[in-house]
């Protein structure tokens, strides 16, 4: 699949994703504005980006979502310091998968949001949804060998807004997400 996803992106494109290695942690922000979305999200990873980029001046950012999400993605940057290095791979398939093979880790919604940072690339990476959707950890991790399974936030810290349906937005506190997030970083090497 990555080698597929790598021939369909231009020269251009692979040269950014190989310069953006050089950013550490390369975080995958996945964004989701529809049915299921985080009801903070612009506000929370914003906050999750400048306090990260507090201990980690290197950090560089990768936005993924659909091509509707760029709203949100250029809400996010227009909270962060122009300091810090932002990639859109929102909308283009093969990109994402190229962009998920180099990330350091992710924040992601349970679900399709997960599919190409879990499945195709096997990161480590924090996982959060309305409590319906928590429920589908227990298989998450089955679908490859030797899979990398995600951080789910517990729905203890979730308010669903919907009351527990299916698909309904929600919301979390960010700091339950950046701390989740700082361990795994904390469990990494700057060495690739």
């Amino acid at each position: 699949i990555y080698s597929n996803a790598k021939n369909k992106c231009s020269k251009t494109v692979l040269e950014e994703v190989e310069n953006a290695k050089k950013h550490f942690p390369l975080i995958w922000v996945n964004l989701r504005s529809h049915n299921k979305s985080w009801t903070s999200q612009t506000e929370g990873y914003a906050n999750i980006i400048n306090k990260l980029y507090e201990d980690y001046p290197k950090i560089g950012v990768v936005f993924d979502g659909s091509p509707s999400e760029e709203v949100i993605m250029d809400q996010i940057v227009n909270l962060i310091p122009s300091t810090i290095a932002t990639y859109n791979a929102i909308g283009d398939v093969y990109e994402s998968i190229v962009w998920a093979h180099a990330i350091d880790t992710y924040i992601a919604v349970v679900g399709s949001g997960l599919t190409l940072v879990t499945w195709i690339a096997n990161k480590p990476g924090v996982a959060h949804s309305e409590t319906a959707h928590l429920n589908q950890q227990l298989f998450w991790s089955e679908v490859r060998e030797n899979a990398v399974p995600p951080v789910f936030i517990h729905k203890d810290h979730i308010v669903d807004c919907g009351h527990g349906k299916m698909y309904c937005n929600y919301d979390l506190d960010w700091n339950v997400l950046y701390h989740e997030v700082v361990k795994i970083i904390n469990g990494l090497t700057e060495t690739r």
